[in-house]
């Protein structure tokens, strides 16, 4: 479970993590938002989240913009931006009324990837490079298979939603 808090540095907030870290879960994460990053405790672990508390209070001008701006985050930090061009073009095939489109998502291709080009793998040491933790996805689909797939699509007269 990756955790975040916004004005972590509070009272609500402080108590709110000693219960978290209680919990003694190892895929427990924590990140943290705060005005004074010299009041949190060193041993905090940056991470994205699966969940957002608020823990500051203000003014109705904070509580209401603020808030906003903090869904705006969690809104911004969950999409990916290779794929938000395809929010644009969505919206511009909505609009139209005799065209209609499928976006068929498949990651990369992986022939390049795993080119040596992209470095990812090495196998003259025997090694394979990555990102992120040993929790992340890497997307991909051979050119082959991401034909066949497309052809079923484009054969597949019910398949006109994006």
């Amino acid at each position: 479970m990756k955790v975040g808090i916004a004005g972590i540095t509070g009272k609500f907030a402080r108590q709110l993590l000693t219960h978290l870290l209680e919990a003694e879960d190892d895929s427990l994460s924590i990140k943290g938002y705060c005005r004074d990053p010299s009041k949190l405790p060193g041993t905090m672990k940056a991470s994205t989240y699966d969940v957002v508390v608020c823990c500051y209070l203000g003014d109705d001008k904070l509580m209401v913009d603020g808030q906003k701006l903090l869904i705006d985050a969690c809104e911004s930090a969950s999409e990916l931006s290779p794929k938000d061009p395809m929010i644009h073009v969505k919206a511009y095939l909505d609009a139209k009324k005799s065209v209609a489109g499928v976006h068929i998502l498949i990651g990369g291709f992986m022939e390049p990837i795993f080119s040596p080009f992209f470095n990812i793998v090495d196998v003259q040491t025997n090694t394979f490079r990555y990102w992120g933790d040993d929790n992340e996805i890497m997307e991909g689909t051979t050119y082959n298979d991401a034909a066949k797939y497309t052809a079923k699509v484009a054969l597949d007269a019910g398949q006109r939603v994006f």
